[in-house]
C-alpha cells in the first residue's frame, strides 16, 4: 500500500478561556505566527499559521494546567524550540509573558512556561 497524503496540521494547545487572548497574543510573538482564523464549525479555535507549523488554541471551562515536574497532572505536552543563543530566547520570552521553570537540568535547553503552565524549551543550537 502506498503511503497516504498525510501531512502535519497543528499542535493543540488546552488553556482556559480567560487565557486565549494572552496565548495567542504569546505564540504569534514568541513564533512569529499570524491569527488565522477565530472560530470554526467546531467552535472558537483560535488557529496561528506559520508556514508549516501552527498552533490551534483550544479553549476549554475547567482547564487545569500541568504541574510539571510533579506528576499530578504531568507536562501534558511541550515544545522544543531551537536558537542559537539561550539567555537572548529567554529574556524574550520573559518580556512577552512566559515564566522560567524552577527546574533546569542541562545547559543545554532552558526550561520555560506559556502563560497556561505548558512547558516549553529553548534548545541550543549545535553549528
Amino acid at each position: 500500500m502506498n503511503r497516504p497524503d498525510i501531512r502535519f496540521g497543528a499542535v493543540t494547545i488546552d488553556c482556559a478561556p480567560h487565557q486565549t487572548r494572552q496565548m495567542i497574543d504569546f505564540y504569534c510573538k514568541l513564533l512569529d505566527l499570524t491569527l488565522e482564523n477565530q472560530e470554526d464549525e467546531l467552535g472558537p479555535f483560535p488557529y496561528l499559521d506559520g508556514n508549516g507549523f501552527n498552533i490551534t488554541l483550544q479553549p476549554e471551562e475547567g482547564y487545569q494546567p500541568p504541574t510539571w515536574p510533579s506528576l499530578e497532572r504531568g507536562q501534558q505536552m511541550h515544545l522544543d524550540l531551537m536558537v542559537h543563543d539561550i539567555p537572548e530566547a529567554v529574556a524574550y520570552a520573559l518580556e512577552i509573558g512566559a515564566t522560567e521553570s524552577k527546574e533546569q537540568y542541562s545547559k543545554n535547553w532552558h526550561i520555560m512556561l506559556d502563560p497556561a503552565g505548558h512547558p516549553f524549551c529553548f534548545c541550543k543550537i549545535t553549528d
